[in-house]
């Protein structure tokens, strides 16, 4: 067994209807696990050494050191959790692409100690102290994209985006409904990231004046 989903969310919250992992460990072969229902028993995962992508969409989970034994990981895909504290996946040296979906990540600081990671989504509604952490990263792609509702509730207006002005190995940034991104940033970002070919400012202030080169595709739409 080299693949496994268990993703039919749709079951009832009874445990009568939760899905046991118990024996999961013995599947040594396994390399693409997702799960994304109510199960028991999910310090399995830690024994499946030789996974590459994991996708885990809402499982109960009191934290992420089942995740710390995965030292093989390459992708990796947590989506509806409250709070995040990422120090587990420090020990995760192989990981090269993160997809976070979280009401709150207590810290960016353990992602620029993963030399592997290239590519780091923070979905929709995420929220994050500072972007400072990424400046000491290698990310090739990176998506930012907001919920217009949140910034309602003025959840990013603290932030300092100049941080990203500092990621020289950037291809593809997307910044769509940042509302203190301006032209002056994208153009430090542009300058100071010489392989960017992709940028989405699209419903951010930068959309109205940002002088884009030739090289670059990018999407700015004013709101």
């Amino acid at each position: 067994l080299k693949q496994l989903s268990v993703s039919d969310i749709s079951l009832s919250d009874s445990p009568m209807h939760r899905i046991s992992l118990a024996g999961l460990s013995r599947c040594q072969n396994l390399r693409h696990l997702v799960l994304g229902m109510e199960v028991t028993d999910p310090e399995e995962i830690s024994a499946c050494t030789e996974l590459l992508a994991l996708e885990l969409i809402g499982i109960p989970l009191d934290s992420l050191e089942l995740l710390r034994p995965l030292h093989s990981l390459e992708h990796l895909k947590l989506i509806g959790y409250p709070a995040l504290d990422l120090m587990p996946l420090t020990e995760l040296s192989q990981l090269k692409t993160l997809i976070l979906s979280s009401s709150e990540l207590l810290s960016l600081e353990s992602l620029a100690k993963l030399p592997a990671l290239k590519n780091l989504k923070l979905d929709i509604g995420t929220m994050y102290p500072s972007l400072e952490p990424l400046a000491n990263t290698r990310l090739e792609y990176l998506s930012l994209s907001a919920d217009r509702l949140k910034l309602r509730t003025e959840v990013y207006d603290h932030l300092d985006y100049t941080p990203l002005t500092k990621i020289r190995t950037l291809i593809s940034l997307d910044l769509e409904n940042h509302r203190n991104v301006d032209a002056d940033l994208c153009t430090a970002i542009v300058e100071n990231a010489p392989g960017l070919l992709y940028l989405n400012i699209n419903q951010t202030p930068a959309a109205h004046d940002f002088k884009a080169p030739k090289q670059l595709i990018y999407f700015g739409n004013a709101y």
